[in-house]
C-alpha cells in the first residue's frame, strides 16, 4: 500500500484541517493515558486486587459464620426445644425407641449439607445417638469415627469437663477423610440432662467456602482459633510449619488488617478478618510477586498496545483521510451536477448543509403526503375486511399494525350512519357535515369496551362504523348510539340516522353485518331521520302485504289535481303515509306505493310538469323518508293545482277576449253593411 502525495487534495482547507485535528486527537489520549498508567493505574490495579481478596475473605467468613450459626440453632432445637426427643429418650430400650430418636435428630439436619453427622452423647447410659443410628460410646469412638489424636478417655474427659462449646481442628478420621469436630456441652436450659451435642463437619466442605482466587495466586487461606491453632487451610504449604509463620500467627490480634510480611524469604500480603464465633480469625497469605505480576503484565501489555495503536493510528489516519475524502469530492460533484448547485462561495460542508436542508424540506412534503394517504390506506383495509377479502382478525392485524389499526375483541358489528340537515329543503352539500366532525362525535361517545374504526361509505353522506367487542351488550350499544345522535343534533344541528346490523363472532360474516345495516338504514324511509334502526327488529316485525291499499284513492289524485282540490289531495297522501307507518310495510312495498303516487302526479298534466322542471326531483332515490315524501308531494301538488287554475283563468281570459273581438267584428260588419 503506497500513499502518494498526488492522491491528496492540495487546495482543500478542510482536508488539511481535519488531518491535523485527527493527529492531535490521537496524540492527546496517548499522552494522557501514559501519565494515568504511571501515576494512577498501577496503584488502582494493585488496590483492586487487594480489595477483591479482602472481599472474598469476608464473603468466606460470612458463609462459614452462617453455617456455624445454623449449628448453634440446631443444637438449641435438639437439646432445649424438642419435647419429642426427650420423650423418646425416656422410653425403655427398644429398636423402635432408637429409630424414633434417630429420625428426630435427622429432622433437624436433613436440610443442612454442611454437616456430615450429628451425635447426641448421654453421659448416663454411655450411648451416642446420631442421625444415622445409635452406637455405644466405645464403638462410636474406636470404630465408627476413629480419631488419630482423640482417644475414648480424652473424649469423655473433654466432653464432661467442658462447659463451653469448643472446636477440634481438622484431623484424620478412619485415615480417609479429615473432620472438624464442634462440641456443644449441656445447656442450663436443656431438657436432656447430662447430654452433649457433637457436629462432625468434613474439612473439604469448609475448604470449599474459603476464597478460591487465593489458591489461583499460589496463596493460602486459613482459619485460626483463639488458641492460634489452625482449624483448616485451603492448602497445607511448607511455610505453615515454619517458625516465622507460627510467630506471625501468635502475633495476630482481632483487628481486620492488610499488611506485607516476609516468611521464609518470600514476601506475602497478609489479609486478616475476625469472626464472632469461637474467636476465629480468617487469614489469607498471597505472595506479593503474584499480585504484582498481574500489575506488571498489565503495564507491559498496555505499553505494547499503546505503541501498536499509535503506529496504526498514524497509518489509518493517512489512509482513511485519502479514502474518505474521495466520496466527499464525488458527493460535491454529484450535488452540483444533479441539483444544479454550483455556488463557488460555498465550501464542501456548507454545500452539503444547504443540500440537506433542501432534501429535508422535500422529505417533509413526502411525509405529509404519506400521512394524508394514511387514512385512505386504513379505509381500504377496512373495506377489504367488510368485503370478505380478509378471513381472520389475525390476518387483518398483520396488515393493520403498520398503519395503526388493530382489533383485540372477538365480536363484530356494522353500523351505517347517514347524516343530513334538519331542514328537508336544504341542500346537503351546503350543510356543515363532514367526516372529521362525525369522527369527533363518535370518539367522544364511544365506550371503553369497544374497539372501532370509522370510514366513508360508498353512498354519499353515509359512513361505516365497525365495532368490535367481547360480548353482547345491546343495551349499552343503544345508549352509546343515542348519545351520538343527541350530540350531533344539539351541538351541530345534524340528524344522524343509523342502520345497525347483527353482530357476528366470525370475521367472515362482517360483510353480512354490513348488508344487515344497509337494509336497516333503508327503513329510514319509514322510521324517519334521527332514528336507530336495528336489522333484528325489522326482521322480527315484518308483515306480509298481499296487496296495496285501495288504488282508487291513488288514481283519484290525477282528477283531484286537475280539479285543484288541495284538501282531499292532502288527505289521500296522509292516509297512504299512515298506512305505511302503521303496518311496517317492507321497503320494496313502500317504494311501490311511492311509484304509484309519483306516477299519478306526473301524469296529472304533463305540460305543466315539463314546463316547471319537476321530473328530477321525483326520483325515488332522492326521497329518503315519509316526512320528506309527504312535504314534497304536497308542495308539488299545490304548485300543479295553482298552475292549472292559472292556466284555466288564462284560457278563460283568452276566450273572453276572443268573444269580444268576434262580437266587435260582427258589430263592425253589420254597421258597414247598413251604411252601404
Amino acid at each position: 500500500m503506497f500513499l502518494k502525495i498526488k492522491d491528496f487534495p492540495k487546495n482543500s482547507q478542510f482536508f488539511i484541517k481535519y488531518l491535523i485535528s485527527y493527529t492531535f486527537i490521537l496524540l492527546v489520549p496517548v499522552v494522557i493515558l501514559s501519565f494515568i498508567v504511571f501515576g494512577i493505574f498501577v496503584e488502582l490495579l494493585k488496590n483492586e486486587i487487594i480489595n477483591n481478596t479482602v472481599n472474598s475473605l469476608n464473603k468466606s467468613k460470612t458463609a462459614i459464620d452462617n453455617e456455624i450459626n445454623q449449628l448453634y440453632g440446631i443444637s438449641y432445637q435438639i437439646m432445649c426445644a424438642n419435647n419429642s426427643l426427650n420423650l423418646y429418650l425416656s422410653m425403655q430400650d427398644s429398636p423402635t425407641r432408637d429409630l424414633y430418636i434417630k429420625n428426630e435428630i435427622r429432622k433437624h439436619t436433613a436440610s443442612n449439607f454442611f454437616i456430615s453427622e450429628v451425635a447426641l452423647y448421654l453421659q448416663d447410659d454411655m450411648y451416642v445417638y446420631t442421625n444415622e443410628g445409635v452406637y455405644p460410646l466405645n464403638i462410636f469412638i474406636n470404630s465408627i469415627y476413629e480419631y488419630e489424636n482423640w482417644t475414648l478417655k480424652d473424649f469423655i474427659q473433654d466432653i464432661t469437663q467442658s462447659h463451653m462449646p469448643f472446636v477440634r481442628p481438622a484431623e484424620k478420621v478412619n485415615t480417609d477423610e479429615s473432620y472438624i469436630t464442634i462440641v456443644y456441652p449441656n445447656y442450663k436450659s436443656s431438657k436432656i440432662p447430662q447430654s452433649s451435642l457433637i457436629f462432625l463437619i468434613p474439612e473439604r466442605k469448609v475448604q470449599q467456602l474459603l476464597p478460591t482466587n487465593v489458591n489461583e495466586m499460589k496463596g493460602t487461606s486459613l482459619i485460626i482459633d483463639e488458641k492460634n491453632q489452625v482449624i483448616t487451610s485451603s492448602n497445607y504449604s511448607e511455610h505453615i510449619n515454619s517458625h516465622e509463620f507460627k510467630y506471625l500467627i501468635n502475633s495476630l490480634n482481632d483487628k481486620d488488617t492488610v499488611f506485607e510480611k516476609k516468611i521464609n524469604g518470600t514476601k506475602y500480603f497478609v489479609f486478616i478478618t475476625s469472626s464472632n464465633f469461637f474467636g476465629w480469625k480468617y487469614v489469607s497469605l498471597i505472595p506479593v510477586k503474584y499480585v504484582m505480576r498481574n500489575v506488571a503484565k498489565a503495564k507491559f501489555i498496555y505499553f505494547i498496545g499503546l505503541a501498536v495503536v499509535f503506529i496504526l493510528g498514524i497509518i489509518l489516519i493517512l489512509l482513511f483521510m485519502r479514502v474518505n475524502y474521495r466520496p466527499i469530492r464525488q458527493l460535491i460533484s454529484y450535488i452540483k451536477r444533479t441539483l444544479n448547485k454550483d455556488e463557488e462561495y460555498l465550501n464542501e460542508i456548507e454545500l452539503v448543509r444547504e443540500t440537506i436542508a433542501y432534501l429535508t424540506s422535500q422529505n417533509i412534503k413526502l411525509k405529509n403526503n404519506l400521512n394524508e394517504n394514511l387514512t385512505a390506506l386504513r379505509d381500504s383495509l377496512i373495506f377489504s375486511l367488510i368485503k370478505g377479502q380478509i378471513k381472520t382478525i389475525e390476518e387483518f392485524n398483520k396488515y393493520g399494525k403498520g398503519i395503526g389499526i388493530e382489533f383485540s375483541k372477538n365480536c363484530f358489528q356494522i353500523v351505517i350512519i347517514q347524516a343530513c340537515s334538519k331542514d328537508y329543503n336544504a341542500e346537503l352539500s351546503k350543510t356543515e357535515i363532514n367526516r372529521d366532525m362525525l369522527a369527533k362525535i363518535i370518539s367522544s361517545c364511544i365506550m371503553e369496551e369497544y374497539d372501532y374504526y370509522f370510514r366513508d361509505n360508498i353512498e354519499a353522506n353515509q359512513y361505516i362504523l365497525l365495532l368490535a367487542f367481547n360480548e353482547d351488550n345491546k343495551q349499552s350499544l343503544n345508549m352509546m348510539l343515542k348519545n351520538m345522535i343527541s350530540k350531533a343534533k344539539n351541538e351541530y344541528n345534524i340528524l344522524l340516522t343509523m342502520g345497525v346490523g347483527d353482530e357476528y363472532v366470525n370475521p367472515e360474516f362482517i360483510s353480512k353485518s354490513y348488508m344487515n345495516a344497509s337494509t336497516a338504514l333503508k327503513y329510514k324511509f319509514i322510521k324517519g331521520n334521527g332514528q336507530i334502526i336495528y336489522y333484528s327488529d325489522i326482521i322480527s316485525c315484518q308483515l306480509k302485504i298481499e296487496d296495496y291499499p285501495d288504488k282508487k284513492n291513488i288514481e283519484e289524485l290525477r282528477h283531484l289535481i286537475k280539479q285543484g282540490n288541495i284538501r282531499k289531495i292532502q288527505h289521500i297522501i296522509e292516509s297512504v303515509a299512515d298506512y305505511i307507518r302503521e303496518n311496517n310495510v317492507p321497503i320494496f312495498v313502500a317504494k311501490g306505493l311511492c311509484y304509484e303516487i309519483i306516477y299519478e302526479v306526473l301524469n296529472a298534466d304533463k305540460d305543466i310538469i315539463v314546463r316547471n322542471k319537476y321530473p328530477d326531483i321525483f326520483l325515488l332515490e332522492k326521497i329518503e323518508t315519509m316526512e320528506e315524501l309527504t312535504e314534497i308531494i304536497k308542495g308539488i301538488c299545490l304548485d300543479v293545482c295553482s298552475a292549472i287554475k292559472a292556466r284555466h283563468m288564462q284560457e278563460e281570459r283568452i276566450n273572453l277576449i276572443d268573444k269580444i273581438i268576434n262580437f266587435n267584428s260582427k258589430i263592425m260588419t253589420t254597421a258597414i253593411l247598413t251604411y252601404k
